[in-house]
């Protein structure tokens, strides 16, 4: 039967069936949002949730795929909360196809590992025998279509997700950003959180120590932008595991950027007959 109509701009869907029975609806955003569409049903499918968008599965109206990392996992149970995406890392180009991992049932993703840089697009993620994994995916629009196989070691995850809080700060100057690392494993975790941005940037690093199962703690890093920063910049927040599995975040910064005081151009011009004490150019106007 015929589920309850939902939401507007979604195409490519794919299901998974979560630890506690509940089935997430995954969704390619077909208005070019540039992140996965997300809804859940607690009655098999019959009906959805309002639909959400899942800012960490970044998608560029690609055909990705989710499944379950354990498919006979009991239900409940850890293994059975650990979900397997795959897509295009990428907020406007097909390209990067790459896996992420989930190890609460699709409420973080803090796993990620590209599978292949440059152009690939549509992907199909499956669970193999002997604890292997299956994504066949197109590396080409000319019958260029690998399959990748690996295991969890591969993917090299923590679950571990990180959160930060909103981040301002004016150009040119420092701010303290605030990360959250929760510790979502049966044993505790120790290891290094870094932050890193574009060119220019500069960031500190701080020590988890014996994190506790289940525990979750909040760490201040020290954050300089340059000069030249301006506007919505995004940084790459990374905890590196003492095992080294690592797990990964986004924190994005809103600079105050400098006005321009004054400005020199140098170079040959086209008009270099042009009196330019007698006639300056006005704002708005190009410079030959």
């Amino acid at each position: 039967e015929r589920g309850e109509f939902l939401g507007t701009g979604m195409d490519e869907n794919k299901v998974v069936e979560l630890s506690d029975g509940r089935v997430m609806l995954n969704s390619r955003d077909s208005n070019n949002g540039g992140f996965r569409k997300v809804a859940i049903s607690t009655n098999g499918g019959h009906s959805y949730s309002p639909v959400e968008t899942d800012t960490e599965l970044v998608d560029p109206t690609n055909n990705a795929h989710v499944t379950r990392m354990y498919p006979e996992a009991a239900e409940g149970s850890q293994e059975a909360k650990m979900l397997l995406y795959t897509g295009a890392n990428h907020p406007t180009e097909r390209r990067n196809v790459s896996a992420r991992v989930s190890c609460d049932d699709g409420e973080t993703w803090p796993g990620l590992r590209t599978i292949r840089s440059g152009f690939s697009a549509y992907s199909v993620a499956t669970a193999l025998d002997e604890g292997m994994y299956g994504v066949f995916y197109e590396g080409s629009y000319t019958n260029d279509l690998p399959l990748a196989t690996f295991d969890r070691d591969w993917l090299n995850v923590a679950c571990a997700p990180l959160a930060a809080e909103a981040l301002a700060l004016d150009a040119g100057a420092s701010a303290e950003a605030s990360l959250a690392i929760t510790n979502q494993e049966e044993a505790a975790l120790s290891g290094t959180l870094t932050l890193t941005g574009p060119a220019g940037w500069s960031a500190g690093t701080a020590e988890v120590s014996a994190l506790a199962a289940g525990a979750k703690t909040t760490l201040s890093l020290p954050v300089m932008a340059p000069s030249t920063a301006n506007g919505a910049v995004k940084l790459q927040a990374r905890f590196t595991a003492a095992d080294g599995r690592t797990s990964h975040s986004t924190v994005t910064a809103q600079v105050k950027g400098q006005s321009i005081i004054s400005l020199e151009v140098s170079g040959k011009r086209s008009d270099a007959g042009r009196d330019l004490a007698a006639m300056p150019y006005a704002a708005g106007e190009k410079l030959p």
